[in-house]
């Protein structure tokens, strides 16, 4: 993907899900600030909107970031070839052609390295990250005819990769973004992506509870489940400490798209011995009180975006 020139003028992070942009903006002095949210309806491919949103918003001079919804890019873990690091990405790259469903042509591909020290004794592995290059040339065009600083192109994954990395308080952490009808797991040590999966269980499958309660419970088939959402992370739990060899994960944050019930992180919290909470917004960064009632659950994409500089 595109990568960023880090810059002390504002950070915006811009989020698409169908004709809805999600956009945070914040600043880094001593101390990382989220200083707005706005959501917005705008047609895609739409450079005169994008340049409206931007004069509305004062952000004309911001530096922008774009993160890709999880249908738009691909995530495969690929072995490092034993090449001179000059030619590592061509060499990631060519390895991917055979696990991609593009050609590779068609393809604009971005690689991130584990750590040395996981996989122990066997070859190092990194991300290979691949997108379809077509819509990726058409929003940098997009921001350059709109006037704008496209900073970087980010994906969903690396954006959560961000918020964890900065409110993590454990060398191992993971972060469960839940939606609708799917989730995904990432998990992280000290800054480096680890581990990512897509999860079949989503909010869909927790009922409302009775209108006098707030947020989501379990209800009918709950322990059925709870058990198949503990499973899975059960399985991913073992795998980050004993075949990545990584050491156990300590904190398990959850970022779903509705409230859930207490009660659900409580009974992952004594299943896996692991702190389960929801994530904790003020870990890391400052937040203007204007945003203090707003679902900054829904921004989570965004918000990680204008965390971008967190890898440099």
């Amino acid at each position: 993907m595109l990568k960023p020139k880090i810059r002390r003028a504002a950070q915006v992070g811009c989020y698409r899900l169908d004709q809805h942009v999600f956009l945070a903006s914040g600043s880094l002095k001593q101390r990382y600030t989220l200083q707005a949210l706005h959501q917005h309806v705008a047609p895609a491919h739409d450079w005169r909107a994008l340049q409206a949103m931007a004069v509305e918003l004062g952000l004309t001079d911001a530096d922008w970031h774009w993160v890709l919804p999880p249908e738009q890019y691909q995530i495969r873990l690929l072995d490092v070839p034993n090449v001179p690091e000059e030619e590592m990405k061509d060499a990631l790259a060519f390895r991917v052609r055979d696990m991609i469903s593009m050609p590779l042509e068609e393809a604009v591909v971005d690689t991130c390295l584990l750590p040395a020290d996981a996989f122990k004794g066997r070859e190092r592995k990194a991300f290979a990250i691949v997108a379809h290059r077509e819509p990726v040339e058409r929003l940098v065009q997009q921001f350059g005819r709109a006037g704008l600083r496209l900073a970087s192109i980010d994906v969903a994954d690396m954006a959560l990769r961000n918020l964890l990395v900065l409110a993590a308080q454990s060398s191992s952490s993971a972060l469960l973004r839940m939606r609708e009808n799917d989730s995904t797991l990432n998990m992280v040590y000290e800054t480096d992506l680890c581990l990512n999966r897509a999860l079949s269980q989503g909010t869909r499958m927790f009922d409302v509870d009775e209108p006098a309660t707030q947020g989501l419970s379990l209800v009918g088939d709950d322990d059925l489940e709870r058990e198949a959402l503990a499973l899975e992370l059960q399985r991913s739990l073992d795998y980050f400490d004993n075949q990545l060899g990584l050491g156990s994960v300590r904190e398990l944050f959850v970022v779903p798209d509705s409230e859930l019930d207490p009660a659900l992180y409580t009974y992952l919290s004594q299943r896996f011995g692991v702190r389960v909470t929801a994530f904790q917004w003020h870990d890391g960064m400052d937040i203007d009180d204007a945003l203090a009632e707003l679902p900054l659950d829904a921004f989570a994409e965004a918000i990680g975006g204008t965390l971008r500089w967190l890898r440099g």
